[in-house]
């Protein structure tokens, strides 16, 4: 077996764990072979679906991949890419527990969910890693849990706005370096990575179309956004 047809059989053990929990699998995008830097959050959340699960599931048979919808998502994609990618590496971003949730339900029994995450997880580790991959920790819950499991990874914050707190500490004693990059940010790079992740994942045009006029219609670069762009790549910096 070759490593499409592996990571195919992973996702349906993916979509198997997630049914049993009661929630909707929700896929990344899929990948063409090992990887040189993972990242990991802890689960999706459904902030992307409609109110109705026929809102959900359509999204999905449009292509909609995990990682594909906030103006935060595409932030991480144009970090990596501008900012830690060098000569064609390639990289992976994926949750620790794959079924997508409210916000509100993610904190009950995470633990015992992600326990039961976990074996899946480390297969697909194994699996997409390369063998000198650098592992990423989205937030804090989730490099806690990777330290327990045993896995090695560097933490970085996640880009819920609920972290602000930790975007304007990466800024402390930096106030300099901060505004001579902020300077040179603006939303159309971003836009464009936006779209290159989406042709990458396979959106139908009309899902494009749909998530295109909603990042041009709702999405500023804030002074906030901005420092979170400036925590990625302080992170990224000390890793090249």
């Amino acid at each position: 077996m070759g490593f499409a047809s592996d990571y195919a059989a992973l996702e349906e053990k993916f979509k198997e764990q997630a049914e049993k929990d009661g929630d909707l699998y929700v896929p990344n995008i899929r990948l063409s072979g090992p990887v040189d830097f993972v990242f990991v959050a802890m689960e999706p959340s459904m902030r992307w679906a409609s109110r109705s699960g026929d809102g959900a599931q359509r999204a999905l048979d449009n292509g909609f991949k995990g990682f594909t919808y906030s103006f935060e998502d595409f932030i991480l994609h144009y970090c990596i890419r501008t900012y830690l990618r060098r000569n064609g590496e390639t990289y992976h971003v994926t949750d620790v527990s794959k079924g997508a949730m409210l916000v509100k339900h993610a904190n009950v029994d995470r633990k015992t969910r992600f326990g039961r995450w976990c074996p899946l997880l480390k297969k697909e580790l194994k699996l997409v890693a390369k063998p000198r991959a650098e592992i990423f920790a989205m937030g804090r819950e989730a490099r806690d849990f990777l330290d327990k499991s045993g896995i090695s990874s560097v933490r970085i914050p996640h880009y819920s706005g609920q972290n602000a707190a930790e975007r304007n500490r990466s800024v402390l004693g930096k106030k300099p370096e901060f505004e001579l990059l902020a300077a040179t940010l603006g939303c159309d790079a971003i836009n464009r990575v936006a779209r290159d992740v989406m042709a990458e994942a396979g959106f139908s045009d009309v899902l494009a179309k749909e998530t295109t006029d909603r990042l041009a219609g709702g999405s500023r670069l804030t002074s906030s956004r901005k420092k979170l762009i400036f925590a990625y790549k302080t992170g990224f910096d000390k890793c090249s």
